[in-house]
């Protein structure tokens, strides 16, 4: 199943007890995401190196783990149905995100819950994703 998944999605890889971490490893996922994700993970490094316990040292390892299962994508690459994305869109700040699923047309992995508020683009949260595909 292909995915974008959210920067939040992406925050929790950081806790090694994360569900959402080892779901990303299964074969049968294919997870992409705006590369300015990464950004925003470097903007908040000092959060998950406190929040998670996370030595400098792992957290370079676990984004490069982030880059080899993660497709990371310019915004030249979706940057056709940016407008139509930000209508869509029911945060600004996630405008990307659809645009990347309007892009690839599939469905994107976040909690929050109101991005659901539009009816073109599935969300799906990770419990959600559990139950779709039978995972434990």
């Amino acid at each position: 199943m292909k995915l974008v998944i959210d920067t939040n999605e992406i925050f929790s890889f950081f806790n090694p007890r994360s569900h959402a971490r080892s779901m990303a490893f299964r074969n049968d996922i294919e997870l992409h995401a705006p590369a300015f994700a990464l950004e925003e993970l470097e903007h908040i490094k000092p959060l998950i190196l406190a929040r998670f316990l996370v030595s400098e040292q792992n957290y370079v390892f676990t984004t490069k783990l982030l880059k080899s299962i993660i497709s990371f994508s310019p915004d030249v690459a979706y940057e056709g149905v940016m407008e139509r994305s930000k209508e869509l869109s029911p945060d600004p700040n996630d405008a990307d995100f659809f645009a990347l699923a309007l892009t690839l047309k599939c469905p994107i992995w976040s909690e929050d819950a109101a991005l659901k508020n539009q009816n073109e683009i599935d969300i799906y949260s990770t419990q959600e994703l559990s139950k779709l595909l039978e995972w434990a």
